[in-house]
């Protein structure tokens, strides 16, 4: 089974249907699900984890970068006004993504 596919799909047996909503989100049914094994949910929490562990290297080689290219005001050669232009047009990412970047 894919990693990405961390429960079960539900199959013809599953009739009934749940009913969840998040505040500013409309309804969603989702099919009743079964149950995770606890094999199941052991293999999906180490994937997790694997996965979680590549993201912190990725932000650790990424941080130094993002810092120098902060300080250094790279956005101004290249005609935006201010950093949070720079990151939006760059790079697609709002001035509070690029802050949490930088912290």
């Amino acid at each position: 089974m894919l990693p990405y596919a961390l429960v079960p799909p539900a199959g013809p047996e599953d009739d009934e249907v749940m009913v969840t909503h998040d505040e500013g989100q409309d309804d969603v049914a989702e099919p009743a699900r079964q149950p995770l094994s606890v094999a199941r949910a052991r293999e999906v929490t180490a994937w997790l984890r694997e996965a979680m562990d590549d993201v912190r290297r990725s932000v650790a080689v990424l941080a130094a970068p993002v810092r120098d290219a902060h300080a250094a005001r790279f956005g101004l050669p290249l005609g935006h006004p201010s950093g949070e232009s720079y990151c939006d047009a760059e790079f697609g990412i709002s001035r509070a993504q690029a802050y949490r970047l930088l912290d």
